[in-house]
């Protein structure tokens, strides 16, 4: 996030946000980590996000963001 510019900050935290909110939704690929978590990733806009749920606490686990 900081080498983005500040406008791409902000567009990547509001899809956050936005993402959070419903992250079994729009899921395009997922795979599986080495602690056997689902990890899934989904395209947003130009930005790859991959992401896994913590079910026990309700959150979701942003793991990588990639600009495309």
């Amino acid at each position: 996030m900081v080498n983005l510019t500040d406008q791409k900050q902000i567009k990547v935290l509001d899809i956050s946000d936005r993402f959070s909110l419903s992250p079994h939704k729009i899921s395009d690929v997922s795979s599986t980590d080495g602690a056997g978590r689902l990890i899934e990733s989904v395209l947003i806009d130009e930005f790859l996000f991959n992401y896994w749920i913590d079910h026990a606490v309700r959150e979701v686990q942003i793991t990588e963001i990639s600009e495309v």
